[in-house]
């Protein structure tokens, strides 16, 4: 069954227009209960469905690393990414209403990249201290699923998935 995306909204945040926008970042172990009833965190075939139907091709790494060529381009939103004149991409459609925003993250030694740069999305796949992660930058056209370098001290952005 295809499954609905939604943005995880389990509170509500009148009160700050930024996180409003952005949303929270969530360690993977608080991830889960962030998400509201009737909704769940999308695995790695949930990204991987998303990914096909933006039309991207996958790509493999050496470290197992997933990149999908052009799916940042159709996901990401259309206001509030810094252009990086070292590394110029192009221009985000959000085509299909993703709307997926710079809202930054935490990784191991502190945080990753301020709003503007960075969002990273969490996947319900993980052991052993690892877990995936869907990766989104202002200098990069693709998307990236992968769990390198992301454990479980990383906190990242969340996305649910709602079956049909």
């Amino acid at each position: 069954m295809p499954a609905a995306w939604g943005i995880c909204a389990p509170y509500d945040w009148n009160c700050d227009p930024n996180v409003k926008k952005y949303g929270l970042c969530y360690y993977w172990k608080f991830a889960e209960a962030a998400v509201p009833e009737g909704w769940r965190l999308p695995n790695n075939d949930d990204w991987r469905d998303l990914f096909d139907a933006v039309g991207a091709k996958c790509e493999k790494d050496e470290h197992g690393a997933e990149t999908y060529l052009g799916a940042a381009l159709a996901l990401k939103s259309k206001d509030g990414w810094e252009e990086d004149e070292l590394f110029p991409v192009g221009k985000s459609t959000d085509a299909f209403g993703f709307t997926a925003y710079p809202a930054g993250c935490m990784e191991e030694f502190g945080f990753c990249g301020a709003r503007g740069r960075h969002t990273r999305f969490w996947s319900s796949v993980g052991q052993n201290k690892w877990a995936y992660r869907v990766c989104l930058d202002n200098f990069y056209d693709d998307a990236v699923l992968d769990r390198f370098w992301n454990d479980f001290s990383c906190a990242n952005s969340i996305r649910c998935v709602k079956d049909c």
